[in-house]
This record gives C-alpha cells, sequence and structure tokens, in this order.
C-alpha cells in the first residue's frame, strides 16, 4: 500500500498555514514533504503499533521524511524506478 512519508494532516497543516496562497507556494510545500513509500501490511502494522500512523515522532526535526518508518525500525530502500515515474507530476 502507498503511504504519506509525512502524514497528510501534516501537510495540511502546512499548507493552511501559507501567509501568501499561490500556485508557487503550495507547489514548494508539496515537493519539501510529498514523499510516499510503499508499505507491507505488516509494515503499516508497525507503524500503528508505534502510533505512528498519523503523527510524525515527538522527537521529529522537520527535515527527515523518513522519521516515521526509522522510529518503527521499518527499512525503507529506494526505488529508483518508482521515485523516477512519480517525480516528473
Amino acid at each position: 500500500m502507498q503511504d504519506h512519508a509525512i502524514p497528510f494532516t501534516y501537510l495540511e497543516s502546512e499548507l493552511l498555514q501559507l501567509g501568501d496562497v499561490s500556485p508557487e507556494s503550495v507547489r514548494e510545500v508539496l515537493r519539501e514533504h510529498e514523499v510516499r513509500v510503499l508499505v507491507t501490511k505488516l509494515e503499516d502494522s508497525l507503524l500503528s503499533a508505534k502510533a505512528l500512523r498519523s503523527k510524525m515522532p515527538d522527537n521529529w526535526d522537520q527535515a527527515d521524511p523518513l522519521a516515521r518508518y526509522r522510529a518503527a525500525g521499518i527499512e525503507v530502500i529506494d526505488n529508483g524506478a518508482y521515485s523516477k515515474a512519480t517525480s516528473a507530476s
């Protein structure tokens, strides 16, 4: 299943806090934070067990989009073919 590395509720909050709403400012927030990861059902269960299903870890530095997975002990493997196919959008 496809998972937003940074939960959508965080993205939504960032978008709602934009002072100057424009296509460019929205695009920048999405470019910075829109990272998707393919996870198994087991990995999804691990996120839920750590209460990270829809939030970032309390000690999140707001820079590492994969912090939820690291905190849950999930190894994320870069799939260059997938990221290239989705980065054009």
